[in-house]
């Protein structure tokens, strides 16, 4: 049996999606999901304004796909 071929899809991600995947540990929900995802400038310095121990970022900053 083969795969079905994936329709390319793209996302342009918001700060709160990321953070809440991160925290629970559901951010590859979006790779599965999308073929292209992109993170605006002004979303990634979001997600990090508040270090590296505030909510999400752990999670954002191990993923090795953004």
């Amino acid at each position: 049996m083969t795969s079905p071929t994936r329709e390319p899809r793209t996302v342009i991600a918001d700060t709160t999606p990321i953070i809440s995947l991160a925290l629970i540990d559901q951010l590859d929900l979006l790779r599965r999901l999308y073929t292209e995802i992109l993170i605006p400038p002004a979303v990634e310095g979001e997600i990090l304004a508040g270090g590296e121990t505030s909510l999400g970022t752990e999670g954002f900053l191990s993923s090795t796909w953004f």
